[in-house]
């Protein structure tokens, strides 16, 4: 998960919000809850709880 974050966050052009948002869809969820299962039911689930976050797209609905 450590070498993940690493790419991620060296990823040229990853500071943009809509290339971070593209990349998070296209294949950074489906990677993260490959690595640790119910990894983004789990963030859905605290976002909600603690920030009251609605969701348009839910991540774990793009997960197959």
């Amino acid at each position: 998960m450590t070498a993940l974050r690493f790419v991620v966050s060296n990823t040229p052009g990853n500071n943009l919000f809509y290339t971070r948002m593209a990349a998070d869809y296209l294949f950074l969820y489906e990677l993260q809850e490959a690595m640790n299962p119910g990894y983004l039911r789990r963030m859905e689930r605290k976002a909600e709880e603690e920030r009251g976050q609605e969701w348009w797209l839910r991540p774990s609905e793009v997960v197959n």
